[in-house]
C-alpha cells in the first residue's frame, strides 16, 4: 500500500467503523435507560471519531466531537445509509445526557482528551452503585462502579486510567448484588 492509498484508507476507516457501530442501535429498546453495552458502543464511536479528527491534525473539542463533523454527522450519515436504524431516539449529541440515562463529561487536553460516560444518579436511590465508562486519546476504555453522586470530573483527570477504581473494561467484574439478610 503506497502513501496515497494509506491516507485514503485512514480517511475512510473511521466512517466504516462508526456506521457499523451505529447499526448496534437498530433495535429499539423503548423508553428505558440504555444498557452498559449501548453506552460502551457510544464510547467506541466517540473514540473512533476522535481518531479521525487526530488523523486530520488535532483532537476535537466537545462541540466539534458532537457536532456536524462528529457525532451529529455520523448520525445523519447512518440515517441516510441505514434508514432502519432508530438510534436517534437514544443518542442526543445536543445534551449532556447523550444517551438515555447516561451523562457525558468531556475535557479537551493540550494533546488529547478525557471522556467520561456515567449512568445518571437515581433520584430515588442516590447512593446506589452505577456504571461509569472512561476513556482518553489512548483509546483504552476503562470501567468503574461508583456509589452515589460523587465521582471524578474529566477536567480533574490527566488520563482515563487516573479515574478512581477504574480498570480496563474487559477486566471489569460486576460488584456482587446485595443479599437479603435474615
Amino acid at each position: 500500500m503506497n502513501t496515497l492509498e494509506r491516507r485514503s484508507f485512514l480517511k475512510m476507516w473511521p466512517g466504516i467503523i462508526v456506521v457499523s457501530r451505529l447499526g448496534f442501535f437498530s433495535q429499539s429498546a423503548g423508553p428505558s435507560n440504555a444498557t452498559v453495552e449501548q453506552a460502551l458502543n457510544v464510547v467506541r464511536v466517540l473514540n473512533t471519531l476522535e481518531a479521525d479528527f487526530r488523523v486530520k491534525g488535532s483532537f476535537a473539542s466537545k462541540s466539534e466531537l458532537l457536532g456536524p463533523n462528529g457525532l451529529l454527522g455520523a448520525i445523519r450519515r447512518s440515517k441516510t445509509q441505514h434508514p432502519e436504524t432508530d438510534w436517534l431516539k437514544r443518542v442526543h449529541p445536543d445534551s449532556d445526557e447523550i444517551l438515555d440515562g447516561w451523562m457525558l463529561d468531556f475535557d479537551s487536553k493540550t494533546d488529547g482528551y478525557v471522556l467520561i460516560l456515567g449512568q445518571k444518579v437515581d433520584a430515588e436511590k442516590p447512593s446506589a452503585t452505577r456504571n461509569v465508562l472512561i476513556t482518553d486519546e489512548a483509546g483504552v476504555i476503562y470501567r468503574a462502579a461508583v456509589a452515589g453522586d460523587k465521582q471524578a470530573k474529566a477536567r480533574e483527570l490527566t488520563t482515563a486510567a487516573a479515574f478512581p477504581w477504574a480498570v480496563p473494561h474487559e477486566r471489569f467484574v460486576e460488584p456482587p448484588l446485595p443479599t437479603a439478610s435474615h
